[in-house]
């Protein structure tokens, strides 16, 4: 979604709502979200938040999105469950990458780098994460799983992971993954445990991408 010209502040891609005590929730799996414009990309209204009530995004990619306003974020809203996602090269007016409202944010295996942007701004409710990589987790809760700094992407805009990153190999899960979140975004599976590279929880690489068994063949150089 794109206003050229104009500044539009709404959601530019996807807008979730559920009004008074309306049941349901958003699934959402394998999306790249690119040159996006507005206030918002994604974004989550739930009136009455209640359990089984939630937006649910996993496996989905965000570059090149532009997001304006002085609470201009990426993902904002209630309810937010938001797992194996990649993020790069966003300009972002407001102060976070995502914003969490009111309720319990889940975040897990999260890669992120937009310098200057915490990967998070919650305001009410509690942050449940684990299994991040970015450049700034200030205002998340400390969990040892969660790591500052460069996820190890392949470019700006490729986020596929470089054969050095420390995305790569990170991960663990607590029971087996989800059918649907055993494939990645480009539906690979998931985890390929590369042998040359020390597991530093497990085998599961964090972000939308999973390496496949030649990613140590990639150097950075593809493009």
């Amino acid at each position: 979604s794109q206003m050229a010209g104009l500044t539009h502040t709404g959601t530019a891609a996807i807008s979730f709502r559920l009004e008074s005590n309306s049941g349901g929730r958003a699934l959402m799996r394998g999306a790249l979200f690119e040159h996006n414009q507005g206030g918002r990309v994604v974004s989550s209204t739930i009136a009455t938040p209640t359990s089984g009530r939630m937006l649910d995004l996993a496996n989905a990619a965000f570059v090149n999105n532009m997001v304006f306003g002085s609470d201009g974020a990426l993902v904002a809203g209630q309810s937010l469950v938001l797992t194996f996602l990649s993020m790069a090269s966003n300009s972002i007016a407001g102060p976070s990458i995502m914003w969490g409202q009111d309720t319990t944010t889940v975040l897990g295996y999260i890669a992120a780098w937009q310098p200057g942007k915490p990967l998070l701004r919650q305001t009410g409710g509690a942050v449940v994460s684990s299994f991040l990589i970015a450049n700034d987790l200030s205002g998340i809760p400390f969990v040892s799983s969660n790591l500052t700094d460069f996820p190890g992407f392949i470019s700006d805009t490729d986020l596929h992971l470089r054969s050095d990153a420390l995305a790569l190999d990170y991960a663990s899960s607590s029971s087996s993954l989800v059918p649907d979140l055993a494939m990645d975004i480009e539906q690979r599976p998931r985890p390929v445990d590369e042998a040359l590279v020390p597991n530093a929880f497990g085998p599961i690489d964090v972000g939308a991408f999973e390496a496949g068994t030649n990613a140590l063949l990639r150097d950075g150089f593809e493009n």
